[in-house]
Formats: C-alpha cells, sequence, structure tokens
C-alpha cells in the first residue's frame, strides 16, 4: 500500500471540488482558489486514500516537515475518516514528526476530540480565524451598525457617477498585476509583493478553469479596484483576493460591494479569510460586522501517544511519495 502525493494542478479542480463542495466545512483553506494559487509557495499536494482527500502542506520553505488539513470524505463517514487520520499517523511516526493538522473548524473539533479523545493538543491563534459575512448583508450595507459603509458608497458614488464594473478578461488583467505591484510598493513589502503578484497571476491566467469569479470597477481608464474569489461551498463563497487604489477612500467600498453583487445569490455566506494579525486589516473586517469570527484551529497529536496507531497498520509499509523537488 503506498500514498503518493502530488502536487495541486489546475487540472485536479474537478477531483478535489468533489470532495471539498461537499464537506460543508466553510473555512478559506478549501478554496480550490487558494490551494492551487498558493501551491507554489506551500508546497501543496493532495492524494486519495480509501475515499478520502488528503492535502499536505508545509508552512514555509524552511519547514522540515509537512502538515495537514483534515481528510475529506465523500459521504461524511466518520470511520473513513479515522481511518485516514490513522494512515497519516503511522505516516508521521515513520518519518519522525508531529502528526498536524490545521485550519481545524469547531465541527472539526468535536469530531476529533470524541473520536481520538484525548490524543490530540488544540492551539488557537486570533490571527488566523476566517470573517464570515451574510452576502445579502455586504450587498445591501442595511442597518445602523454599517451606516458609515453605506456613507463610504454613496460618496464614492456621487464623485464618479459613471464608474463601471467589469469582469477581468485577458484585455484588463495586466492593470490587476500592476495595482497589486503599486498596493506592496505603497507598503514596502516587497517580497510579499512578489508572493501575492505571482498569486494574482496563477489565478486570472486559469480563470477560467478553475471556475474563478473576477471582477473590477474602473473610472474611465483608470483601475480603482478588483476581487478574485470562489466557492469554498454550496453556501459559502471565499474571497481570496481584495485590492484598492489607495489613493481613493472609498475604492475598497466600491470594489467590495460590486464584486458581492455580482456574487450568485445561491451562496449565503461570504468568506473574507484571515486578518494575519495586521491592526489596519482587522479593524476594516470588523467594520463591516460579520455574523461569525471563525475559529480555526492547529491539533497535533500529542508526543508519545501511539494509541491513536492501529496495529496492522504499524506492522506495513506505507511510503508517502511527492513529486516535488525538496
Amino acid at each position: 500500500m503506498s500514498i503518493i502525493f502530488k502536487p495541486i494542478e489546475v487540472s485536479d479542480r474537478e477531483i478535489i471540488t468533489s470532495y471539498t463542495m461537499q464537506a460543508g466545512i466553510p473555512i478559506c483553506d478549501l478554496s480550490f482558489a487558494n490551494l492551487y494559487g498558493w501551491s507554489f509557495l506551500y508546497r501543496t499536494s493532495w492524494a486519495e486514500y480509501e475515499g478520502n482527500l488528503l492535502i499536505r502542506f508545509y508552512r514555509s520553505h524552511e519547514d522540515p516537515h509537512p502538515r495537514y488539513l483534515l481528510p475529506l470524505s465523500k459521504d461524511g463517514c466518520s470511520e473513513k475518516l479515522a481511518k485516514a487520520i490513522e494512515v497519516l499517523a503511522v505516516i508521521a511516526e515513520k518519518g519522525g514528526y508531529p502528526l498536524s493538522f490545521m485550519g481545524i473548524s469547531p465541527c472539526c473539533r468535536n469530531m476529533l476530540e470524541s473520536r481520538f479523545k484525548d490524543q490530540f493538543t488544540f492551539f488557537s491563534d486570533r490571527d488566523w480565524q476566517d470573517y464570515i459575512y451574510l452576502r445579502e448583508k455586504m450587498v445591501s450595507l442595511s442597518g445602523k451598525k454599517l451606516q458609515s459603509k453605506r456613507n463610504l458608497l454613496n460618496r464614492f458614488k456621487a464623485a464618479y457617477p459613471n464608474y463601471r464594473y467589469e469582469i477581468i478578461t485577458d484585455a484588463n488583467k495586466d492593470a490587476c498585476y500592476e495595482l497589486t505591484r503599486q498596493w506592496y510598493k505603497d507598503k514596502s513589502n516587497e517580497e510579499a509583493s512578489e508572493d501575492e503578484l505571482k498569486l494574482v497571476r496563477r489565478l486570472i491566467d486559469n480563470r477560467d478553469a478553475i471556475g474563478l469569479q473576477a471582477g473590477s470597477v474602473w473610472v474611465e481608464d483608470r483601475l480603482i479596484g478588483f476581487s478574485l474569489g470562489m466557492p469554498i461551498n454550496h453556501d459559502t463563497f471565499d474571497i481570496c483576493v481584495e485590492k484598492a487604489d489607495t489613493d481613493i477612500p472609498e475604492a475598497f467600498a466600491i470594489i467590495n460591494n460590486e464584486f458581492a453583487r455580482h456574487i450568485p445569490e445561491q451562496y449565503t455566506y461570504l468568506n473574507r479569510e484571515e486578518d494575519l494579525g495586521i491592526e489596519g486589516l482587522r479593524h476594516a473586517k470588523l467594520q463591516y460586522k460579520p455574523v461569525e469570527i471563525l475559529l480555526k484551529d492547529t491539533a497535533i497529536l500529542r508526543t508519545g501517544n501511539t494509541s491513536i496507531l492501529d496495529d496492522e497498520l504499524v506492522d506495513k509499509e506505507i511510503p508517502s511519495g511527492h513529486t516535488f523537488n525538496q
């Protein structure tokens, strides 16, 4: 028996989303746009094992061992899921590293605590929790709490009555790349600029193949802002990139609102991802009044705890290969 992890390619979208769309887990980590888009940085790879999807990645180029997302089963079978976790525990033990799952939502934590009682230690980090919003609220901005956002929107529309919303195409995509460069130049963060520019290029250049929604707002020939996103599951839509012209105070308000308007109404929730501990980003996300700040824990199999391991599996060879050059 062997488990071969393969780098995530555009062509893997159908099979990967056949698991993620059914899982009902709204974390942004399961958006195919993120799985594929960031795979160059996190060396993300995937495999199937007995009806489960396994996702493996490295937190940085210096990370000595892999991390995982919790395995996903198409039919939600807890026994299949438990068996996949046991197999990954065997692989980790044979590899000499701790088994670590990231992006553990509350329902997933409950499952782990129930099925593997006292065998995992959980850690929480506020910086990596997802912001969940009602799509309708992001469109209407109704209510007293969102009055300031409505004011920004109205101010922009008064100043630029002829603005327009456009789908991103080959004809206008270069402006998106330039706005991304300028955004990070203003922030004096060239390293992050290169990584996110590569992400933006990967997503926009492959937008049709991965099912990406890509929209932009323009005033005459000037790009004001753009957003990229795609579904995580059947009721939650992930917004993985938002960029706007920092010279226009209302730019984020208009691209956020227009992009939400163009997301199909079947999606009740918008996941606008984490704030990464950046004070200004946290403030901005909180101002839109999320309906939930989704907890995402890290679960680590306790050192020396081998009771999780199936004796039959331990006695077998379970090589875990991949095609990345280390």
